[in-house]
């Protein structure tokens, strides 16, 4: 059959994807790896971009242990040793020596009575869930939790399926209590960390929710972590989210061997009891070929250095880069999600825009996923930069400049804008740049934001006098100085004010000023600089010169000067400038 109308029908959907921005797009392809030196790690070359090479921080490799000489001698010697295959599913053709080892050091890592390992941690969910719902259950699920548990829980037939806000532990509670009385036994289950965003579930404070209701119900409380972003990645041993938060009472644990350790496959670690069930009823574990021997023996390979003084020394490498990379997103003035975790979310917040930040990174050599909606919320689009321990400071450095690149830009753009708008009214008489700066209007004192993710530009009170860091200003805002000096004129055309001196893009003073007449004759009472702005020839040309141009613009008949400041007021303007 040709199938016209069908494929027509999904031409048009993918069409409208494209159109709406929410495609996944086109996939790179890495065409060659160039590896780590001392000064930089690894380098990647896709193809279609010729010999540009492109730093990644789309890779959930977080230890860097996929490139590592030790594992990737461990799998080429399980290749060899085994074959490149397993051949067929476990029930059928057996277990390899190697796969039953991999199953012993993860229960071993975790200090489980049993594991069983799988061909992906989302195989993992879907069977585990499946395998473990009754009529008689209800699931509970953060809201937030990955989509392969969404996908088990449309498979599973529970008699309920509720859902929490994120990380609203009273909420969870509340449906744990509504729930008493209606069925038998209770599933929660929550990713350790959530991958879109970074955060994590304080497993700690679950486990003690589910343990206090526990005897309410006939079979129990289970409570489901699927920690694939944790394990590897948090804890001073990489024990993960259990380990960060000090949990005690996760009964089943799903894990990855394609993330943090390097390789590829899923597992399932809890008591051989419950090991021993999934192997009979779990069809995603029985009809699914397992990982291949190759990966077993790499994965037992990354287990080995993890667990070892080398692995802490990754794992401590790994939190001094993500510390750096997320300070630099703060301090260019983008909002962000702290976490201990390798995943740190740029929150764009718009579907154009993250497709444009997303294009400057690409232009610039870095690799970062943007996420839309339907991957992630309307309104949370981010972009999410995963760091890894093959990272380096000059990695992270890179990375940085090239955010505050188009950082920059957006600053000056919105800054010039917000400034412009409210000198023009002259109602705003003070600017300040710090910290947690904000705008206050005049008239109604009320907070006006001018917002660049966290970072906000304050204005203080009317009738304040105007002050600027200079250094600080430069150090936010990259501003040069231009030998060009603008005085706007003010709202009022008569009376007291200040006036702000603007120095190219930058504000660098003040006059204090009184206007006699609708401004036919302007007395400048006190001139003020910021104390880092060198009184030179060439300011002093600008200043005069701006003036001057105030003057002119203003109708005004002659500028009179009434005080000297520390800088010497007398050196920088004559006594009486002539319009």
């Amino acid at each position: 059959m040709p199938l016209n109308n069908f494929v027509k029908n999904l031409q048009s959907e993918v069409e409208s994807l494209r159109a709406s921005g929410t495609a996944k797009g086109i996939e790179q392809v890495v065409v060659k790896v160039i590896k780590a030196n001392e000064q930089r790690g690894p380098r990647f070359l896709l193809e279609g971009n010729g010999d540009k090479e492109f730093l990644r921080m789309n890779s959930n490799s977080y230890l860097g242990l996929s490139l590592n000489e030790e594992v990737l001698k461990a799998e080429e010697a399980g290749a060899l040793a085994f074959g490149a295959g397993p051949g067929a599913v476990r029930f059928i053709s057996g277990s390899y020596a190697i796969h039953n080892e991999l199953e012993r050091k993860l229960s071993d890592f975790h200090n489980r009575e049993a594991c069983m390992i799988t061909s992906s941690a989302y195989i993992s969910v879907m069977g585990v869930i499946s395998s473990l719902t009754t009529p008689e259950t209800v699931i509970i699920s953060d809201e937030l939790n990955h989509n392969c548990i969404i996908n088990a829980m449309k498979l599973a037939r529970p008699k309920a399926k509720k859902i929490f806000d994120h990380l609203d532990l009273e909420g969870l509670e509340k449906l744990i209590e509504n729930s008493r009385g209606i069925c038998e036994n209770i599933i929660v289950i929550t990713d350790g960390v959530f991958s879109m965003r970074g955060d994590y579930a304080p497993l700690d404070k679950i486990a003690e929710i589910c343990r206090k209701h526990n005897d309410k119900f006939p079979r129990d409380i289970i409570l489901i972590v699927d920690d694939s972003h944790g394990v590897g990645a948090l804890g001073k041993t990489g024990r993960g989210t259990e380990e960060l938060t000090g949990a005690d009472g996760v009964d089943i644990l799903i894990g990855t061997l394609g993330k943090a350790f390097g390789v590829n496959g899923g597992y399932i670690v809890t008591n051989r009891a419950v090991i021993d069930y999934l192997r009979e009823k779990n069809s995603f574990y029985i009809y699914t070929n397992p990982v291949t021997p190759s990966e077993a023996a790499a994965a037992c390979k990354s287990i080995d250095l993890v667990n070892s003084d080398y692995g802490v020394g990754l794992l401590a490498h790994l939190r001094k880069m993500t510390e750096k990379f997320e300070s630099g997103l703060i301090s260019a003035g983008f909002e962000t999600i702290s976490s201990a975790h390798p995943v740190v979310p740029l929150l764009v917040r718009d579907t154009n825009r993250t497709t444009k930040l997303v294009k400057h990174l690409f232009e610039n050599g870095i690799l970062a996923t943007g996420l839309n909606y339907p991957v992630v919320p309307k309104g949370d689009e981010l972009i999410r930069f995963q760091v890894s321990a093959e990272h380096k400071e000059y990695d992270i450095g890179y990375a940085r400049a090239a955010i505050r690149q188009l950082t920059n830009r957006n600053i000056k753009k919105l800054l010039r804008q917000a400034l412009d708008n409210l000198l023009e009214d002259h109602q705003v008489y003070r600017l300040e740049i710090e910290g947690q700066p904000y705008f206050t209007h005049p008239d109604t004192l009320s907070e006006l934001p001018l917002r660049l993710g966290r970072r906000l530009v304050h204005i203080l009170s009317p009738f304040d006098n105007l002050t600027i860091n200079r250094r600080r200003m430069l150090e936010l805002f990259h501003f040069d100085y231009q030998l060009e000096c603008y005085v706007p004129a003010p709202k009022r055309r008569y009376g007291y004010f200040c006036l702000p001196l603007l120095y190219g893009d930058t504000l660098v003073g003040r006059l204090d000023a009184k206007a006699q007449r609708k401004i036919n004759h302007l007395e400048v009472r006190n001139l003020v600089l910021e104390d880092k702005v060198k009184i030179n020839d060439d300011l002093i040309a600008a200043l005069k010169q701006g003036l001057l141009r105030f003057a002119q613009g203003n109708e005004c008949k002659s500028i009179s000067v009434l005080k000297t400041t520390p800088g010497s007021l007398k050196k920088i303007l004559t006594r009486e400038l002539a319009c």
